[in-house]
């Protein structure tokens, strides 16, 4: 009766060693362990039958970029197994597909020994240890220490490496970090101090563009002609006979000029009344190159006075404008003022605003105030008189999605000087007000995790409870997961040939 047990005791367990139904965590048709390492933003994984003495032994391997998250091509990869000093090595040039790669190595030795990897890229090799293995004599002992080790998980969702590789998917590693206050406001959009010129008009007259193109939002290069003012059919009109008079008042006096500079060595003419004439040559001279530079008999031509563009007209082609009158508006946009306002309970926080996020609603982008190359410039000391709201101006360089006169959402992040562990806003599913993340259990495998959030900066969220600082979340294509997670139809084995 023992016999007849302990014979269907051995049955049982090699019968779940070689089928499916194991408890393991990709339910492959044997079982198997994984090991994996992380170096020089790359991630490595291997997923390894048991080793047995004088047996072939599979061992797949995924090498997987943590910039990219993408499968990366290898000159070459070799497997080692150190067991006693006995080196036992394979190499393989050509992968199954990119960045997956199939070994089968039949051990000599029996022991305890280390798994690791050579890795040959641009030429250049890898050494990396993935981990210590066992390789054993007898099949049945070597399933249940597999068993043993193979990761229990019975809440997990398997995504195995080819399909993340085909998704937009990422993980980050849980990091600590200095994480203040977030004061969230929304900001106006203004154009740089200086950034803006009035056009004007120096003369009286009828306004004409010098295209049927000038319109608000034209580009404009300084120097170029955008319109004229004249006012040659105007009775009162004496531009021209001021242009007149000046061009005859600079000739007469260059001639005195000439004539007192040949005159002065003969001593006809003192020092004193050439310099007279002189600076008559001179003055006129100015006076007529400007009024020659801005206007010619029709009237003043008007310049760009900046590059840029032109951000608003006031009048219209065709219509009479007098000396002084404003007619277009020439701004360049690349740099822009945010003009933000918060409430007076955040009076004391304002001097530690170190930083900010800007959320454009309508490109639906985000960025750092260091990515926009931009700063704090200053706040408010005082409420203003029409809201009772304290004013905080930001000077950013516009990238082409931000429009003057528009709303951008702005979080501030006040200093400080104590840390929090944080995860990407993306990282973050909500189901029914209950926050959660997936948390990395191997490259393959992912576990609900529910957390506890606090304050957000419009890009990261700070976690209060629920996750610790060695962990990886899954930080874009977490959908990806729950979705799985939902259809509960994805094998974790699929897209591996063995």
């Amino acid at each position: 009766m023992k016999k007849q047990f302990f014979l269907a005791t051995v049955i049982v367990l090699l019968t779940s060693c070689n089928h499916a139904n194991h408890d393991d965590n990709h339910h492959h048709d044997e079982t198997t362990f994984t090991l994996t390492a992380y170096i020089d933003s790359l991630e490595l994984f291997a997923e390894c039958t048991p080793f047995l003495l004088a047996e072939s032994s599979e061992i797949i391997f995924h090498i997987t970029s943590l910039n990219t998250f993408k499968p990366v091509h290898c000159d070459s990869v070799a497997v080692q197994l150190v067991v006693e000093k006995d080196l036992l090595t394979q190499t393989v040039v050509q992968p199954m597909a990119t960045g997956l790669y199939k070994f089968n190595i039949q051990p000599t030795v029996e022991g305890t020994g280390k798994l690791g990897f050579v890795v040959a890229l641009n030429g250049r090799k890898k050494c990396i240890t993935m981990g210590d293995v066992t390789v054993f004599s007898d099949e049945l002992d070597a399933c249940q220490k597999a068993e043993k080790r193979a990761v229990k998980c019975a809440t997990c969702v398997p995504f195995p490496k080819q399909q993340s590789w085909q998704s937009d998917f990422a993980i980050e590693q849980v990091r600590r970090e200095s994480f203040g206050q977030i004061i969230k406001t929304v900001a106006l959009i203004e154009p740089a101090q200086g950034d803006e010129i009035v056009v004007t008009a120096k003369t009286n007259g009828v306004v004409t563009f010098a295209s049927n193109s000038v319109f608000e939002g034209k580009t404009v290069v300084v120097g170029q002609v955008i319109c004229s003012v004249s006012g040659k059919d105007f009775a009162d009109n004496n531009l021209s006979v001021r242009i007149t008079e000046a061009k005859n008042n600079y000739e007469m006096t260059k001639l005195n000029y000439e004539r007192a500079q040949s005159l002065v060595a003969d001593k006809v003419v003192s020092e004193k009344e050439l310099l007279v004439t002189k600076n008559a040559y001179e003055n006129a001279k100015i006076v007529y190159n400007q009024l020659v530079e801005n206007f010619d008999a029709d009237g003043q031509r008007l310049k760009a006075p900046i590059d840029g563009f032109i951000k608003q007209i006031f009048v219209k082609n065709g219509g009479y404008v007098e000396a002084g009158q404003p007619i277009m508006i020439v701004a360049k946009d690349n740099y822009l003022m945010l003009r933000a306002e918060v409430r007076q309970k955040y009076a004391s926080l304002l001097p530690n605003v170190h930083s900010a996020v800007i959320f454009n609603s309508v490109t639906q982008k985000k960025y750092t105030l260091e990515e926009l190359q931009g700063a704090v410039v200053s706040y408010g000391k005082a409420a203003t008189g029409g809201n009772f709201m304290i004013p905080v101006t930001l000077k950013i360089k516009n990238k082409g999605d931000f429009v003057v006169g528009s709303f951008v959402d702005v979080f501030l992040k006040v200093r400080s000087h104590t840390d929090a562990i944080t995860v990407p806003n993306s990282a973050l599913m909500e189901d029914q007000g209950i926050y959660y993340v997936f948390v990395q259990v191997t490259p393959e495998l992912f576990d609900k995790q529910v957390v506890r959030v606090g304050a957000t900066d419009g890009l990261r969220t700070e976690i209060v409870s629920g996750l610790t600082e060695e962990q990886r979340v899954v930080s874009k294509g977490a959908i990806l997961i729950k979705l799985a997670q939902a259809t509960g139809k994805l094998d974790a084995h699929s897209g591996h040939a063995h």
